[in-house]
Protein backbone atom coordinates (compact mmCIF):
# COMPACT_ATOMS: atom_id res chain seq x y z
CA UNK A 1 0.00 0.00 0.00
CA UNK A 2 1.70 3.48 -0.99
CA UNK A 3 2.38 5.35 2.16
CA UNK A 4 0.37 8.75 2.42
CA UNK A 5 1.73 12.53 1.89
CA UNK A 6 4.13 13.67 4.37
CA UNK A 7 1.16 15.96 5.65
CA UNK A 8 -0.96 13.45 6.87
CA UNK A 9 0.96 10.57 7.80
CA UNK A 10 2.79 12.25 10.73
CA UNK A 11 -0.37 13.81 12.19
CA UNK A 12 -1.68 10.50 12.50
CA UNK A 13 1.36 9.08 13.99
CA UNK A 14 2.19 11.74 16.23
CA UNK A 15 -1.57 10.98 17.71
CA UNK A 16 -0.63 7.23 18.10
CA UNK A 17 2.54 8.54 19.65
CA UNK A 18 0.51 10.57 22.12
CA UNK A 19 -1.95 8.47 22.90
CA UNK A 20 0.48 5.10 23.21
CA UNK A 21 -1.06 3.20 20.82
CA UNK A 22 1.41 0.28 19.68
CA UNK A 23 1.32 -3.18 19.73
CA UNK A 24 -2.52 -4.02 20.13
CA UNK A 25 -5.87 -4.41 18.25
CA UNK A 26 -7.66 -1.51 17.04
CA UNK A 27 -11.11 -1.59 16.03
CA UNK A 28 -11.97 0.87 13.47
CA UNK A 29 -15.46 2.45 12.45
CA UNK A 30 -15.73 2.33 8.76
CA UNK A 31 -19.19 3.92 7.15
CA UNK A 32 -17.90 4.73 3.77
CA UNK A 33 -17.62 8.20 3.74
CA UNK A 34 -14.35 10.27 2.97
CA UNK A 35 -13.66 10.67 6.62
CA UNK A 36 -13.17 7.04 8.00
CA UNK A 37 -11.86 5.50 4.82
CA UNK A 38 -9.24 7.97 5.09
CA UNK A 39 -8.99 6.71 8.96
CA UNK A 40 -8.64 3.19 7.67
CA UNK A 41 -5.59 3.67 5.23
CA UNK A 42 -4.01 6.22 6.98
CA UNK A 43 -4.21 3.71 10.03
CA UNK A 44 -3.20 1.07 7.81
CA UNK A 45 0.00 2.80 6.11
CA UNK A 46 1.15 2.72 9.63
CA UNK A 47 -0.14 -0.15 11.57
CA UNK A 48 3.40 -2.67 10.68
CA UNK A 49 5.87 -0.07 11.83
CA UNK A 50 3.54 -0.15 15.31
CA UNK A 51 2.67 -3.94 15.12
CA UNK A 52 -1.26 -2.45 15.35
CA UNK A 53 -3.64 -5.10 13.76
CA UNK A 54 -6.60 -3.27 12.61
CA UNK A 55 -10.57 -4.62 12.55
CA UNK A 56 -12.74 -2.87 10.54
CA UNK A 57 -16.34 -2.41 11.44
CA UNK A 58 -19.26 -1.25 10.25
CA UNK A 59 -22.78 -0.32 11.31
CA UNK A 60 -26.04 -0.35 9.15
CA UNK A 61 -28.15 1.63 10.71
CA UNK A 62 -30.88 0.83 7.59
CA UNK A 63 -31.68 4.60 7.70
CA UNK A 64 -31.96 4.69 3.68
CA UNK A 65 -33.24 1.83 1.62
CA UNK A 66 -29.88 1.19 -0.38
CA UNK A 67 -27.87 1.23 2.96
CA UNK A 68 -26.66 -2.50 2.20
CA UNK A 69 -24.79 -1.48 -0.10
CA UNK A 70 -22.67 0.65 1.83
CA UNK A 71 -21.54 -2.10 4.19
CA UNK A 72 -21.03 -4.42 1.09
CA UNK A 73 -18.57 -1.79 -0.71
CA UNK A 74 -17.14 -1.52 3.44
CA UNK A 75 -16.43 -4.52 2.89
CA UNK A 76 -14.51 -4.75 -0.20
CA UNK A 77 -12.30 -2.03 0.92
CA UNK A 78 -11.65 -3.62 4.11
CA UNK A 79 -10.55 -6.27 2.03
CA UNK A 80 -8.57 -4.82 0.19
CA UNK A 81 -6.38 -3.64 2.73
CA UNK A 82 -6.37 -6.82 4.64
CA UNK A 83 -8.24 -6.21 7.42
CA UNK A 84 -10.94 -8.40 8.86
CA UNK A 85 -14.12 -6.62 9.03
CA UNK A 86 -17.56 -6.88 10.98
CA UNK A 87 -20.99 -5.73 9.70
CA UNK A 88 -23.81 -5.50 11.98
CA UNK A 89 -27.31 -4.17 11.03
CA UNK A 90 -28.97 -1.77 13.69
CA UNK A 91 -32.39 -2.25 15.08
CA UNK A 92 -34.75 0.56 13.99
CA UNK A 93 -33.74 3.42 15.66
CA UNK A 94 -36.09 5.09 18.77
CA UNK A 95 -35.18 9.14 18.48
CA UNK A 96 -38.23 9.39 21.10
CA UNK A 97 -35.97 10.89 24.20
CA UNK A 98 -32.98 12.31 22.10
CA UNK A 99 -33.94 12.60 18.42
CA UNK A 100 -32.34 10.62 15.66
CA UNK A 101 -28.78 12.14 15.41
CA UNK A 102 -28.54 11.04 19.20
CA UNK A 103 -30.21 8.17 18.91
CA UNK A 104 -27.55 6.63 16.03
CA UNK A 105 -24.86 7.71 17.82
CA UNK A 106 -25.31 5.86 20.60
CA UNK A 107 -26.60 2.54 18.74
CA UNK A 108 -23.40 3.06 17.01
CA UNK A 109 -20.70 3.58 19.73
CA UNK A 110 -22.74 0.58 21.54
CA UNK A 111 -22.11 -1.28 18.24
CA UNK A 112 -18.49 -0.70 18.44
CA UNK A 113 -17.63 -1.39 22.14
CA UNK A 114 -19.23 -4.94 21.11
CA UNK A 115 -17.39 -5.72 18.67
CA UNK A 116 -14.11 -4.42 19.95
CA UNK A 117 -15.06 -6.23 23.23
CA UNK A 118 -15.57 -9.42 21.25
CA UNK A 119 -12.48 -8.60 19.06
CA UNK A 120 -9.95 -8.31 22.00
CA UNK A 121 -9.71 -4.89 20.83
CA UNK A 122 -7.68 -2.18 23.25
CA UNK A 123 -8.99 0.40 21.17
CA UNK A 124 -11.97 2.03 18.90
CA UNK A 125 -10.95 4.71 16.40
CA UNK A 126 -13.37 7.00 15.09
CA UNK A 127 -12.61 9.32 11.94
CA UNK A 128 -14.02 12.69 13.81
CA UNK A 129 -12.16 15.58 12.04
CA UNK A 130 -11.14 19.03 13.29
CA UNK A 131 -14.46 20.40 11.52
CA UNK A 132 -16.61 17.94 13.15
CA UNK A 133 -15.09 20.11 16.26
CA UNK A 134 -16.17 23.47 15.09
CA UNK A 135 -19.49 21.92 14.58
CA UNK A 136 -19.93 20.32 18.25
CA UNK A 137 -18.66 23.02 19.66
CA UNK A 138 -20.95 25.77 18.11
CA UNK A 139 -24.08 22.85 18.26
CA UNK A 140 -23.33 22.73 22.40
CA UNK A 141 -23.26 26.45 22.43
CA UNK A 142 -26.40 27.24 20.85
CA UNK A 143 -28.21 24.25 23.08
CA UNK A 144 -26.58 26.27 26.45
CA UNK A 145 -24.16 24.06 27.15
CA UNK A 146 -21.53 24.77 29.89
CA UNK A 147 -17.70 24.40 30.09
CA UNK A 148 -17.58 20.82 29.10
CA UNK A 149 -19.78 21.21 26.24
CA UNK A 150 -18.01 24.40 24.52
CA UNK A 151 -14.88 22.08 24.86
CA UNK A 152 -16.02 19.76 22.37
CA UNK A 153 -14.99 16.43 21.04
CA UNK A 154 -12.04 14.87 23.62
CA UNK A 155 -9.22 13.38 21.23
CA UNK A 156 -9.45 10.60 23.71
CA UNK A 157 -11.82 9.05 26.50
CA UNK A 158 -12.28 5.64 28.26
CA UNK A 159 -15.66 3.69 27.71
CA UNK A 160 -17.26 2.05 30.04
CA UNK A 161 -15.67 -1.33 29.19
CA UNK A 162 -12.02 0.02 29.80
CA UNK A 163 -11.27 0.21 26.31
CA UNK A 164 -9.70 3.64 24.61
CA UNK A 165 -11.45 5.94 22.00
CA UNK A 166 -9.55 7.63 19.89
CA UNK A 167 -9.93 10.21 17.18
CA UNK A 168 -6.13 10.12 15.59
CA UNK A 169 -7.97 12.42 12.83
CA UNK A 170 -9.51 15.18 15.66
CA UNK A 171 -6.54 17.84 14.15
CA UNK A 172 -6.98 17.70 10.61
CA UNK A 173 -9.17 19.69 8.29
CA UNK A 174 -12.33 17.34 6.36
CA UNK A 175 -10.72 19.30 3.00
CA UNK A 176 -7.31 18.41 3.55
CA UNK A 177 -8.49 14.14 3.47
CA UNK A 178 -10.91 14.79 0.60
CA UNK A 179 -8.21 16.44 -1.11
CA UNK A 180 -5.95 13.22 -0.21
CA UNK A 181 -8.10 11.27 -1.45
CA UNK A 182 -8.84 12.17 -4.62
CA UNK A 183 -5.50 12.94 -5.57
CA UNK A 184 -4.65 9.19 -4.97
CA UNK A 185 -7.36 8.08 -6.53
CA UNK A 186 -8.94 6.76 -3.43
CA UNK A 187 -13.10 6.07 -3.55
CA UNK A 188 -14.89 6.46 -0.93
CA UNK A 189 -19.19 6.94 -0.17
CA UNK A 190 -21.11 10.16 -0.43
CA UNK A 191 -24.72 9.87 2.25
CA UNK A 192 -27.26 11.63 0.67
CA UNK A 193 -28.67 12.23 4.16
CA UNK A 194 -25.34 14.83 5.04
CA UNK A 195 -27.04 17.29 3.04
CA UNK A 196 -30.78 16.94 4.53
CA UNK A 197 -31.54 20.18 6.23
CA UNK A 198 -33.64 17.89 8.74
CA UNK A 199 -30.69 17.33 11.37
CA UNK A 200 -29.13 20.40 13.52
CA UNK A 201 -25.32 19.23 12.50
CA UNK A 202 -26.02 19.82 8.81
CA UNK A 203 -27.68 22.99 9.42
CA UNK A 204 -24.88 24.29 11.21
CA UNK A 205 -22.13 23.26 8.57
CA UNK A 206 -24.48 24.00 5.07
CA UNK A 207 -25.77 27.26 6.47
CA UNK A 208 -24.81 28.68 9.89
CA UNK A 209 -20.87 28.06 9.53
CA UNK A 210 -20.54 29.79 5.74
CA UNK A 211 -22.64 32.67 7.02
CA UNK A 212 -20.31 33.53 10.07
CA UNK A 213 -16.93 32.77 7.83
CA UNK A 214 -18.74 35.11 5.11
CA UNK A 215 -20.51 37.83 7.07
CA UNK A 216 -18.04 37.75 10.57
CA UNK A 217 -14.89 35.97 10.46
CA UNK A 218 -13.28 34.81 7.37
CA UNK A 219 -10.76 32.86 10.20
CA UNK A 220 -14.04 31.70 12.35
CA UNK A 221 -13.19 28.00 12.72
CA UNK A 222 -9.88 28.32 13.90
CA UNK A 223 -11.56 30.52 16.54
CA UNK A 224 -13.42 28.20 17.55
CA UNK A 225 -11.22 25.65 17.61
CA UNK A 226 -9.24 27.91 19.56
CA UNK A 227 -11.43 27.84 21.93
CA UNK A 228 -11.99 24.54 22.44
CA UNK A 229 -8.56 24.19 23.51
CA UNK A 230 -9.06 26.56 25.72
CA UNK A 231 -12.35 25.67 27.40
CA UNK A 232 -10.94 21.76 27.57
CA UNK A 233 -7.62 23.19 29.36
CA UNK A 234 -9.52 25.26 32.08
CA UNK A 235 -12.38 22.57 32.28
CA UNK A 236 -9.39 19.90 33.03
CA UNK A 237 -7.70 22.47 35.80
CA UNK A 238 -11.08 22.82 37.28
CA UNK A 239 -11.43 19.11 37.64
CA UNK A 240 -8.28 18.87 39.48
CA UNK A 241 -9.54 21.56 42.30
CA UNK A 242 -13.15 19.93 42.51
CA UNK A 243 -11.83 16.47 43.01
CA UNK A 244 -9.06 17.89 45.89
CA UNK A 245 -11.82 19.62 47.78
CA UNK A 246 -14.42 16.46 47.51
CA UNK A 247 -11.69 14.28 49.14
CA UNK A 248 -11.24 17.20 51.64
CA UNK A 249 -14.80 17.05 52.39
CA UNK A 250 -16.24 13.97 51.90
CA UNK A 251 -17.36 12.50 55.45
CA UNK A 252 -19.23 9.36 53.82
CA UNK A 253 -19.91 7.67 50.84
CA UNK A 254 -21.90 4.79 49.90
CA UNK A 255 -23.80 3.52 47.00
CA UNK A 256 -26.74 5.30 48.19
CA UNK A 257 -25.70 7.81 50.55
CA UNK A 258 -23.19 10.58 50.25
CA UNK A 259 -22.09 13.42 53.17
CA UNK A 260 -20.24 16.33 52.80
CA UNK A 261 -19.00 18.46 55.07
CA UNK A 262 -20.41 22.17 54.22
CA UNK A 263 -17.86 24.61 56.01
CA UNK A 264 -14.82 24.51 54.06
CA UNK A 265 -16.41 25.18 50.72
CA UNK A 266 -17.66 28.54 52.17
CA UNK A 267 -14.64 30.10 50.41
CA UNK A 268 -14.71 28.57 47.18
CA UNK A 269 -15.67 29.40 43.79
CA UNK A 270 -18.97 28.59 42.62
CA UNK A 271 -17.53 26.86 39.59
CA UNK A 272 -15.76 24.72 41.52
CA UNK A 273 -18.47 23.72 43.71
CA UNK A 274 -20.77 23.06 40.96
CA UNK A 275 -17.75 21.12 39.46
CA UNK A 276 -17.29 19.27 42.47
CA UNK A 277 -21.45 17.96 42.42
CA UNK A 278 -20.04 16.75 38.72
CA UNK A 279 -17.53 14.59 40.20
CA UNK A 280 -19.01 13.36 42.91
CA UNK A 281 -22.38 12.36 40.15
CA UNK A 282 -19.79 10.43 37.67
CA UNK A 283 -18.40 8.58 40.99
CA UNK A 284 -21.42 7.46 42.28
CA UNK A 285 -22.32 6.34 39.25
CA UNK A 286 -25.48 8.53 39.54
CA UNK A 287 -27.64 9.81 36.41
CA UNK A 288 -25.02 12.65 35.21
CA UNK A 289 -27.23 13.46 31.76
CA UNK A 290 -30.15 14.25 33.72
CA UNK A 291 -28.27 16.77 36.22
CA UNK A 292 -28.49 20.59 34.85
CA UNK A 293 -27.24 23.40 35.51
CA UNK A 294 -30.08 24.19 37.61
CA UNK A 295 -29.93 21.42 39.48
CA UNK A 296 -26.10 22.26 39.98
CA UNK A 297 -27.27 25.52 40.96
CA UNK A 298 -29.45 24.45 43.59
CA UNK A 299 -26.81 22.03 45.03
CA UNK A 300 -25.10 25.30 45.21
CA UNK A 301 -27.15 27.32 47.01
CA UNK A 302 -27.53 24.28 49.45
CA UNK A 303 -23.91 24.77 50.55
CA UNK A 304 -24.14 28.66 50.82
CA UNK A 305 -27.02 28.46 52.79
CA UNK A 306 -26.92 28.15 56.91
CA UNK A 307 -30.66 27.11 57.75
CA UNK A 308 -32.14 23.36 56.81
CA UNK A 309 -33.43 22.82 53.55
CA UNK A 310 -34.00 19.89 50.79
CA UNK A 311 -33.74 19.84 46.98
CA UNK A 312 -34.90 16.93 44.51
CA UNK A 313 -33.08 16.05 42.11
CA UNK A 314 -33.43 13.45 39.17
CA UNK A 315 -32.96 9.88 40.15
CA UNK A 316 -34.80 9.36 42.65
CA UNK A 317 -31.81 11.88 44.63
CA UNK A 318 -32.56 14.24 47.72
CA UNK A 319 -30.17 16.87 49.07
CA UNK A 320 -30.35 17.92 52.50
CA UNK A 321 -29.07 20.47 54.53
CA UNK A 322 -28.70 19.77 58.37
CA UNK A 323 -26.00 22.27 60.03
CA UNK A 324 -22.89 21.67 58.59
CA UNK A 325 -23.40 18.58 57.34
CA UNK A 326 -24.61 18.18 53.55
CA UNK A 327 -26.20 14.61 52.62
CA UNK A 328 -27.19 13.24 49.53
CA UNK A 329 -29.82 10.52 49.80
CA UNK A 330 -30.61 8.06 46.77
CA UNK A 331 -34.19 6.02 46.84
CA UNK A 332 -33.41 2.70 45.97
CA UNK A 333 -36.73 1.81 45.91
Amino acid sequence: MKRPDNTLLPSVERFLDQHEVRSGRVLVGVSGGPDSVALLLLLRACSEARDIELVVAHLDHRLRPDSESDAEWVTRLADSVGCRVLVERAEPLDPTNQGIEAAARATRYAAFERIATATDCQWVAVGHTADDQVETVLHHLLRGSGLAGIAGIPASRSLASGLQLIRPLSNIRRVELQEWLTAEGHAFLTDPTNMSEEFTRNRIRHQLLPLLREAFNPQVDEAILRLANQSRDTQSALRIIAEQQLEAVLLDRQPNLVKLQVEPLQSSPDAVIRELFVVLWMNQNWPRQQLSFAHLQSLLDLVRVSTSSSVSLPGRITGRRRGSLLELVRDES
